[in-house]
């Protein structure tokens, strides 16, 4: 296995991390809300 920095796979999986890093937080916070407002109803 190359330790290639400018391998365009390494490139695809670091953008769907930083994708992932972003959009977790923000979709369990509307989860979390939701359920919150389910309950609270």
């Amino acid at each position: 296995m190359s330790m290639n920095n400018y391998n365009p796979e390494n490139e695809r999986f670091t953008d769907r991390l930083i994708v992932l890093v972003l959009v977790v937080p923000v979709v369990s916070f509307a989860v979390g809300c939701l359920i919150t407002f389910l309950l609270m109803r």
